[in-house]
């Protein structure tokens, strides 16, 4: 009898390892990371627990974003001010993950590997830019980007009801304002290169 418990205890054990790891729906398509992670914080945490828990899988995502992000202006950008600030953005949003990953599971809070629809349709509107747009559309995104991580840091550093949250918001916001100077330099950069280029190709262009 207890052999016949054990075999069903183990079953029911498995089928729940493969929802949780299963990243399609019942049509499947595949699911969005982020969302999932939140649909299990949400079964775990009480309601304060669960805001905290939010914070810790927006942050995520945006960490996710900034690496690919990174990576491809890295690759892909036109000017050095793009390239080192691709450069930059990938190496510390990996910290950054990193760092916070291994606080998460102490925490029991479950985060995104992969990044959400939103952050993916983000990546591909960069992909589709090309030369100067590139650089001007990831800068853009930098900024924004830092701006709204700041303001979510801001918040959970006082609002935080778990301390070491709390304070991982606190250390982190000086590094965070130091990637948005980055960003709205590289931003002045693009801006100052496209303007003394575009008076040049119209000069090309009258003397045709």
């Amino acid at each position: 009898m207890k052999t016949i418990k054990s075999i069903i205890t183990l079953f029911a054990a498995s089928l729940m390892f493969v929802a949780c790891n299963n990243n399609t729906d019942k049509n499947g398509v595949k699911e969005d990371n982020k969302k999932a992670a939140e649909e299990r914080n949400d079964a775990k945490f009480d309601k304060q627990g669960e805001k905290d828990a939010n914070f810790v899988t927006d942050v995520q995502d945006i960490n996710l974003a900034e690496q690919n992000l990174g990576q491809l202006a890295e690759s892909r950008g036109t000017s050095k001010e793009v390239k080192e600030l691709g450069r930059m953005m990938q190496a510390a949003h990996k910290k950054a993950y990193d760092e916070l990953a291994s606080l998460a599971a102490k925490k029991n809070i479950s985060i995104p590997t992969a990044m959400s629809k939103s952050a993916k349709d983000d990546y591909d509107k960069l992909n589709n830019k090309a030369g100067k747009d590139f650089d001007k559309e990831f800068c853009d995104m930098m900024v924004k980007g830092h701006k709204d991580a700041i303001e979510k840091l801001e918040k959970e550093s006082k609002d935080a009801a778990d301390p070491d949250l709390q304070a991982w918001a606190a250390n982190t916001l000086p590094e965070l304002r130091k990637h948005l100077d980055h960003a709205m330099n590289a931003q002045d950069a693009v801006e100052k290169n496209t303007a003394v280029a575009e008076p040049a190709e119209k000069d090309k262009t009258s003397k045709k």
